[in-house]
């Protein structure tokens, strides 16, 4: 609810009650008043707001105790419920597809891994660890490297927290096509470090990220992947 629609629903409330010249006095008595204060950023949150409310509004009038005095603390509860801003009406929400993947999520790892000798990577596809020559143009595919030189070779089944999620969309300096690769930092402690990074193949289906799932399907006998939200 914005600021818009929490003034007017307060100026109906006191037009409806106490009619239109009312409504009239309580703009001018706190809504403009409220709202240049908010413009210079004077008036730091719900607490504020109601004080200076209430502190603006005659509990009782000549008028009759009971219905003006109702007049405020229906104002007043219009201010609280929208003074919290949007958020306060709305849930937490997954992001769309392809950037399910935040910062937060786990990977857990269920078996043991080993870089091959010679080598610094270990490639995903289809659920399966492959070689970089038998990687299929026709599916998913993740890459997983150390981090760091001290990184151990042998990684042992762990929790994996990522650390930071980089949806990289850049131009591939060989064959000058868009590459969208998701690259995904995992750490299970400070000496174990490595970079999760998963793309389609050059040349393959699609050029777009990977979703979750299409993740998930590329390392899901190795990992098991939680997303945050």
């Amino acid at each position: 609810m914005n600021t818009v629609a929490i003034g007017f629903i307060g100026l109906l409330i006191t037009a409806l009650w106490s009619g239109p010249a009312a409504a009239w006095s309580h703009a001018n008595r706190y809504m403009v008043p409220a709202s240049v204060r908010r413009e210079r950023r004077l008036l730091p949150g719900c607490a504020g707001a109601v004080r200076d409310f209430a502190r603006a509004q005659p509990l009782t009038t000549e008028r009759g105790r009971g219905r003006n005095t109702l007049i405020p603390v229906l104002t007043a509860a219009v201010l609280l419920a929208g003074c919290a801003g949007d958020g306060a009406f709305k849930q937490s929400v997954a992001p769309p597809a392809p950037t399910q993947i935040e910062a937060g999520s786990t990977f857990n790892l269920l078996v043991p891994l080993a870089f091959p000798e010679g080598s610094d990577a270990l490639y995903f596809q289809d659920s399966q660890l492959v070689s970089p020559a038998g990687i299929l143009r026709d599916l998913p595919y993740c890459k997983l490297t150390p981090a760091s030189a001290t990184a151990p070779r042998l990684i042992a089944p762990a929790t994996f927290a990522a650390r930071s999620v980089v949806y990289d969309d850049k131009r591939s300096a060989s064959t000058g096509q868009v590459v969208s690769v998701t690259r995904i930092a995992l750490v299970a402690n400070p000496t174990q470090p490595y970079t999760l990074n998963c793309q389609w193949p050059q040349g393959g289906p699609s050029r777009s990220f990977l979703t979750s799932e299409e993740i998930q399907g590329a390392i899901g006998a190795h990992f098991a992947m939680a997303l945050q939200r």
